[in-house]
């Protein structure tokens, strides 16, 4: 009996000695969200043309959406206004289609991409249909810091029986890496 006492009171004193407080008090550290708040006033990096702002970021050329359509008309020259947080590793990405509509009016169009005014790249577009540009961004094109300016320039187009100016139908412009 005396072993079992002996090897209860060791027990006890162990679980005693675990039972103090340690505890170090200190405040929170501060909290951040994960994302950092979008802001809609300011370019991005990339735009689609179902951004609900894009008409801040176009520059010209890229006509109102028709219907909640998630593309929109533009004219011969649409550009927008972006922003990038690096130069280095960037490439250009623009998709657009060469919708019957124009096409039947103008046939073959060359489509030649413009960074702040400099041409970064040339498509020809033979037939009627989706076309993607994804190139690298020439360096010597890229404004240091600041907003870009990213644009097509088509050979032609044709005139709506409306009045528009009618290019291509463009989905989504812009950089990326």
């Amino acid at each position: 009996m005396n072993r079992v006492r002996a090897a209860a009171a060791v027990w006890a004193a162990a679980m005693a000695a675990g039972c103090g407080s340690r505890a170090v008090v200190s405040a929170l550290p501060e909290q951040r969200g994960i994302l950092p708040p979008i802001d809609f006033e300011r370019p991005h990096h990339f735009l689609s043309m179902t951004h609900p702002h894009v008409d801040r970021f176009a520059v010209r050329d890229i006509h109102p959406a028709e219907g909640g359509a998630p593309w929109r008309w533009t004219g011969r020259n649409p550009t927008v206004r972006l922003r990038v947080s690096a130069r280095e590793g960037l490439r250009i990405r623009a998709d657009f289609v060469t919708a019957q509509e124009s096409f039947a009016h103008t046939g073959p169009l060359t489509v030649r991409v413009r960074l702040n005014g400099c041409v970064a790249a040339v498509v020809k577009c033979d037939a009627e249909g989706e076309y993607r540009v994804n190139e690298e961004a020439p360096l010597e094109c890229l404004e240091r810091s600041g907003e870009q300016q990213l644009g097509l320039e088509l050979d032609k187009a044709h005139r709506a029986p409306d009045g528009r100016v009618l290019g291509v139908i463009l989905l989504r412009m812009g950089f990326t890496d």
